[in-house]
């Protein structure tokens, strides 16, 4: 920001106004004051009155548009600078992307038009569409307020894919245009999660009870459930991610929980909440839903399930992904179908914790057969799995899914 004192020239018609300072052959001008930033004529300059979502100011202001400025002009009025600063109000912008103008009075007589104010569109921000914006043959930040003529093409970000519905009406194939009103043609469409998707492939070494070390990215769905004990907080449960801000869990896990006091880990492979990893997201909890009818034991824990909203949505990666829904519940849970159970839990059924996240297979078994092993426990809501006569899943990792 200019001083009162600093030298302010504008090159008008060839010339420097005003030409105040002169270096000798072969000296370099290093710095020089002068009180001279007024119109050489003494006449002045009057400004439009009609503002037209603009402000004026000195040019040593640093921002015409901070109302406490004492350096800014009313429309109107006289000005004895011969140099002035054009500023456009909050949402407006000049077509040359410039921050503001500059305007010189020499003899009583503004050098150019003012400059006008167009109405800019808002940014285009989206957490699962990358948009491409161009401004005639610019490229320009998407993010960013745009002039109108501004133009966008989208694509999904990695990890989303398009809407079916969408792609059959030609959806991602619209141009949006800014609008000389400041808003776009059309609105910036989604793309969903995918979902379901892990990085350990077919060859996943197989938590828990005799497991073994899960590969990164394996389960990326799979959420670890933490709350305050005296200064550290301590994974409790296990969870599964079903879309970009609910985690489903067990009802049992945070009954007696409020929602400031959990919090949960997403894409992590260390069971410490501390523990500095490349791809982890930690996340408030805003809401926690349980079904009226859950009564825990004493109703053989029937409905023991709960629903945790995050404050914020989390961005869908290969290391933090939700796991499919069967929303149209096409998938049967028969006998003999294998599955993977994953959590932090005992490695020993007498033993303590996992410090890495781990994993292993479960097989459906019999209702009927479970029943007589398990009578008053399994609810009709239940099912089982099991691999031989080991327990897989222990004191940890209830929450986790199948």
């Amino acid at each position: 920001e200019l001083s009162d004192e600093d030298v302010i020239s504008i090159c008008v018609k060839g010339e420097w106004i005003p030409n105040t300072v002169t270096c000798n052959k072969g000296s370099t001008l290093v710095a020089t004051r002068t009180n001279n930033v007024r119109d050489p004529s003494g006449k002045g300059c009057v400004l439009p009155k009609q503002p037209q979502n603009r402000r004026y100011c000195s040019f040593q202001c640093k921002d015409c548009t901070n109302q406490y400025n004492r350096c800014a002009y009313s429309p109107g009025s006289l000005v004895t600078d011969f140099v002035i600063k054009v500023q456009c109000n909050y949402g407006y912008g000049l077509a040359n992307h410039q921050d503001y103008a500059d305007i010189v009075c020499v003899n009583g007589t503004w050098n150019t038009e003012f400059p006008r104010c167009l109405k800019l569109c808002p940014p285009l921000e989206s957490d699962s569409v990358y948009p491409h914006c161009m401004y005639g043959n610019t490229r320009v930040d998407c993010s960013k307020p745009m002039l109108p003529d501004t133009t966008a093409v989208y694509q999904c970000r990695p990890s989303y894919s398009e809407y079916p519905s969408l792609t059959a009406a030609g959806v991602y194939k619209r141009t949006l245009t800014c609008r000389q009103n400041g808003r776009w043609s059309n609105t910036l469409p989604e793309c969903e999660p995918v979902c379901g998707v892990s990085k350990g492939g077919v060859t996943i070494s197989p938590t828990v009870v005799d497991g073994i070390d899960t590969p990164l990215g394996a389960f990326p769905w799979h959420a670890g459930l933490y709350t305050k004990d005296g200064d550290n907080w301590q994974c409790i449960c296990g969870g599964t991610l079903i879309s970009n801000r609910i985690v489903l869990t067990a009802a049992h896990c945070v009954v007696l929980e409020e929602p400031k006091d959990l919090k949960v880990g997403l894409g992590k492979y260390y069971r410490s909440w501390d523990y500095e990893e490349p791809y982890a997201v930690k996340c408030n909890v805003s809401d926690i839903r349980i079904p009226i009818e859950y009564n825990g034991a004493a109703t053989t824990y029937v409905w023991d399930i709960a629903l945790i909203l995050l404050t914020e949505k989390v961005q869908v990666n290969n290391f933090v992904m939700p796991v499919c829904r069967d929303i149209h519940m096409t998938l049967e849970i028969t006998e003999d179908t294998t599955g993977y159970v994953v959590g932090w839990g005992k490695t020993k059924a007498d033993g303590k914790e996992s410090d890495v996240l781990l994993h292993n297979d479960l097989t459906i078994i019999d209702h009927t057969v479970c029943s007589r092993k398990i009578p008053k426990i399994l609810s009709i809501d239940k099912f089982c799995g099991a691999k031989g006569s080991v327990s897989i899943a222990e004191k940890g990792d209830s929450g986790g899914g199948l």
